[in-house]
């Protein structure tokens, strides 16, 4: 009996792109569907406008059972992107073992705009449509990462509110 390990990427699973902090509360999740954890050291992400490499949390954070310094996410785990103000105005409360993220600024992409910035995850090897891994709303297919704004086709993504975010159920 031979047997396979599938191998998957992550998926973006919720944004919060309408924080009742602009300035510091932003966050995208990212779920590991996989059976192993996943390294996601050296990914992007891109809202169209701008391009941002995914790095661990160097720095303190607000909440103490959550996991920093890695990008290590685990098998069937969590990991969160945060700006890095974050600790500023902390608004959640994370289940233990989160993985926390940042972008290395004071921004993710360029801010979101909640109701046309789709989200498109590339791998480590580049931004084609090839290394693209997941996306979130309805982002133009374009191997120029530039050219991934929102399709306009549907309304998603969409605002959901003030401090509201806006989660991917089922996650594939």
């Amino acid at each position: 009996m031979i047997t396979a390990l599938l191998f998957s990427n992550p998926v973006v699973s919720e944004v919060c792109s309408n924080p009742p902090n602009e300035t510091t509360g932003e966050f995208v999740e990212l779920y590991n569907d996989s059976s192993v954890p996943l390294d996601i050291s050296g990914y992007t992400l891109t809202d169209g406008d701008a391009l941002d490499d995914i790095l661990p949390w160097a720095g303190v954070f607000p909440q103490g059972d959550v996991v920093t310094g890695t990008t290590v996410v685990p098998s069937g785990g969590y990991a969160v992107l945060l700006e890095e103000d974050y600790p500023l105005d902390p608004w959640l409360t994370f289940p233990a073992g989160t993985v926390i993220l940042t972008t290395g600024d004071h921004s993710i992409c360029n801010g979101l705009a909640a109701s046309s910035d789709p989200l498109t995850l590339y791998l480590a090897s580049g931004t084609t449509q090839a290394d693209a891994v997941s996306s979130f709303g309805t982002p133009f297919k374009s191997d120029d990462w530039h050219n991934c704004d929102d399709d306009g086709l549907d309304s998603i993504p969409f605002d959901p509110g003030e401090g509201l975010s806006l989660a991917r159920y089922p996650l594939n």
